[in-house]
């Protein structure tokens, strides 16, 4: 079982015929739960046992079997800590890039919360007290960019005398995202009666602007462009390289979408469709110098909008001059 927001009271039978009962408090939670039947955490989670600990903080080592009833296997560590105080992480990352901090804690009623920081970058705040029933694992996540190769340090920080619990923690690379388009106005009509050739070359009548890109590189057409019902757009960006790079492309788009890179048809599905961030995915060659990138966008009516994320980050982003072409 694993839920994101609602858990509520369960009472099962487990393999050997015995009465399992899930905490038996309805609560609201905007972190993962983790499932409390599973192993424990992967093996690709940093414990918590190495911390550099300052300011007089102290740390006790507790047993999952110990102080709860889920039957989850393993330990956690609960920080006690107050103003001044800290706990500091070596963390070691491989490559430069934007990543995605994930962070297994616990929550109870009598833990309370920290700042996260990695190295000199406040990149949010722990949070582990929360009115369950007991002890809960949960799962929080935090954004870092732009975080470059080599080993740092990840640091909590007390603000008042108070616990935090946390059973482990780790990075996920996260693709980068290419968030600098040109766009067109609205064209009628979800794709042309003509579909023989709908790259944006010769067409005439076509207006490009720099488009306004939201939060995760995602560009959302349907505020910046009228009419948004039954129609279709373009993008276009160049994606500059010092060398030949293979990667892969992401996708996601409401609805359908055409993508050309360097005038060749690497992506086609026109269907309609909700949108989901990086649904699918490309592989790709870019070449030495400027790599064109052409997107078509059709929309049948309620949200229209894309992202591209490329698993590289050898690259930097232009925007072409096309404001005149025809």
């Amino acid at each position: 079982f694993t839920y994101e927001g609602l858990l509520y009271a369960v009472v099962a039978k487990d393999h050997f015929g015995n009465a399992v009962r899930f905490p038996d408090v309805r609560f609201q939670t905007p972190y993962r739960v983790v499932s409390s039947y599973d192993r424990g955490l992967s093996a690709e989670m940093k414990r918590p046992d190495r911390a550099k600990v300052s300011g007089g903080v102290t740390a006790k080592r507790i047993e999952w079997p110990d102080v709860s009833k889920m039957g989850r296997p393993g330990e956690f560590y609960e920080f006690q800590g107050s103003p001044g105080g800290s706990i500091a992480f070596p963390m070691a990352v491989s490559a430069f890039g934007d990543y995605r901090l994930i962070l297994a804690k616990v929550i109870h009623p009598r833990l309370g919360s920290v700042s996260v920081w990695v190295d000199s970058q406040k990149v949010g705040r722990l949070t582990c007290g929360q009115k369950v029933g007991g002890y809960v694992p949960v799962e929080q996540t935090f954004y870092v960019p732009r975080l470059s190769a080599g080993t740092h340090r990840l640091i909590f920080r007390f603000d008042e005398n108070q616990k935090i619990a946390i059973e482990g923690f780790r990075w996920r690379h996260l693709p980068a995202k290419v968030d600098r388009f040109l766009i067109t106005q609205a064209l009628p009509g979800y794709l042309p009666s003509d579909q023989t050739n709908l790259y944006p070359v010769g067409t005439s009548g076509l207006k490009w602007h720099p488009a306004r890109v939201a939060e995760k590189g995602i560009v959302r057409l349907d505020g910046q462009l009228t009419p948004h019902e039954n129609c279709r757009a373009y993008a276009v960006t160049e994606i500059v390289c010092e060398k030949p790079v293979r990667t892969r492309l992401r996708l996601g788009s409401n609805d359908g979408a055409v993508v050309w890179l360097n005038q060749k048809v690497i992506f086609k599905n026109t269907s309609k469709r909700a949108f989901k961030y990086n649904q699918f995915t490309v592989p790709i060659e870019l070449k030495k110098g400027k790599n064109v990138l052409v997107l078509l966008i059709s929309q049948a009516g309620r949200n229209w909008l894309f992202n591209v994320n490329l698993d590289t980050y050898d690259f930097r982003l232009e925007l072409p001059d096309w404001s005149r072409r025809k």
